[in-house]
């Protein structure tokens, strides 16, 4: 049994600008929780929320400027999900509703 090994130079590593990041606060949260995207995340911004059972709660978009104010008050205190999409990419937070 023979196996061959190759060294590679390159780096196989993902560039960290090309991903998203956005800060929410306060968490846990009870009637209002601000979603602050960071300066990479540019066009159009889609912010979900999303129960526990996958089912879509909420849905707001981001156009201009980068921050977002939801009223939660109407939701149910509980763990949420929120998702943020941009640039074909996604990223999943956790929120507590209190």
């Amino acid at each position: 049994n023979r196996f061959d090994t190759e060294f590679v130079e390159d780096a196989l590593s993902v560039d960290d600008s090309s991903f998203i990041t956005f800060d929410m606060f306060p968490n846990p949260a009870k009637d209002v929780v601000t979603i602050r995207l960071n300066a990479n995340n540019s066009g159009n911004v889609t912010v979900n929320i999303i129960d526990l059972q996958g089912k879509l709660i909420l849905e707001q978009h981001i156009s201009e400027g980068h921050n977002l104010e939801l009223d939660i008050a109407d939701l149910q205190s509980g763990l949420y999900f929120v998702k943020l999409n941009a640039n074909n990419k996604s990223l999943v937070k956790k929120l507590v509703i209190e």
